[in-house]
C-alpha cells in the first residue's frame, strides 16, 4: 500500500544530498514538505495535509543510519600527490589494442615520477597519462577504436595507511566532499591504498584543499 511515509522516503532517497541534510538536522521540514506536497497528492490521488508530510519527514530522519553521515576523517598519515598536464583516452578492447597497451609500460619514465594508469574493462580500455605521451600512444591505437580523448586534466592521489582502507564510508567521504564543492570527477582509479581522482586542471587546486581538509589533525 502506498502511503505518505513511503512516498517521502522514496523522494528523499532519490536525492542523496537532501538525505544527508535531513540526517544532520539541517533542513526546514516545512519548506521540504511544501516542495513535496503536490507530488505526493498526485501519487495518492487525494488531498494531503502539510502536517502529515512534516511528520513523515521527522520519522524518516529518526530511521536514518548514523553511519550515512558520519565524520569519515582520513588518517593523519594520509598523503596527497598531484599530477598535472594529463590526458585520458578510452578505446575499444580488442587483441591489437591489448598488445598496444602492453607496449606502453616500458615507454613511461616511472623513475622520473611520470603518471600512467590503465583500466581494462569488458569492452574498453582507459589510459590516463602525461600529455607528453599522447602522440606516441595514439600511433599504436587504431583511430577508429577511440571512444574518448580528453586533455587538460590533473590527478589527485590519496594514499592511505593499510589499516584504514577497510573503513566504511571512506571512499564516499571523499567523493561527497568533492561533489559538495561542485568539482566534477572525470575518472577514478584505485589500488589497495591509493584512490586517484582525475579532475579538470582548473579544479585541481580546489580539489586539493577539499581533500586536505578531510585529513585528521594529529
Amino acid at each position: 500500500m502506498v502511503t505518505i511515509a513511503k512516498i517521502v522516503e522514496k523522494k528523499v532517497a532519490n536525492r542523496p544530498f537532501l538525505q544527508e541534510a535531513l540526517a544532520r538536522g539541517l533542513l526546514n521540514y516545512g519548506a521540504v514538505a511544501e516542495e513535496f506536497h503536490q507530488g505526493i497528492e498526485r501519487e495518492l490521488s487525494e488531498k494531503v495535509k502539510h502536517s502529515a508530510i512534516v511528520m513523515a519527514l521527522r520519522r524518516f530522519e529518526e530511521k536514518l543510519d548514523a553511519k550515512y553521515t558520519g565524520d569519515f576523517g582520513l588518517s593523519a598519515e594520509s598523503d596527497i600527490v598531484i599530477h598535472s598536464q594529463l590526458f585520458v583516452i578510452t578505446f575499444a578492447r580488442n587483441p591489437k589494442n591489448v598488445l598496444a597497451l602492453q607496449s606502453f609500460y616500458p615507454l613511461v619514465d616511472f623513475a622520473a615520477g611520470d603518471f600512467f594508469t590503465a583500466t581494462t574493462g569488458i569492452h574498453e580500455i582507459t589510459i590516463i597519462a602525461n600529455e607528453k605521451y599522447k602522440e606516441t600512444f595514439m600511433k599504436s591505437i587504431v583511430a577508429e577504436d577511440v571512444v574518448e580523448l580528453k586533455m587538460g586534466l590533473a590527478a589527485i592521489t590519496m594514499r592511505m595507511p593499510w589499516d584504514t582502507t577497510n573503513q566504511v564510508g571512506l571512499f564516499y567521504s571523499m567523493t561527497r566532499a568533492l561533489a559538495w564543492k561542485n568539482i566534477s570527477i572525470v575518472r577514478v582509479a584505485s589500488t589497495y591504498t591509493d584512490d586517484t581522482f582525475v579532475v579538470m586542471d582548473q579544479d585541481v587546486g580546489k580539489a586539493y584543499y577539499v581533500l586536505k581538509n578531510l585529513i585528521k589533525k594529529e
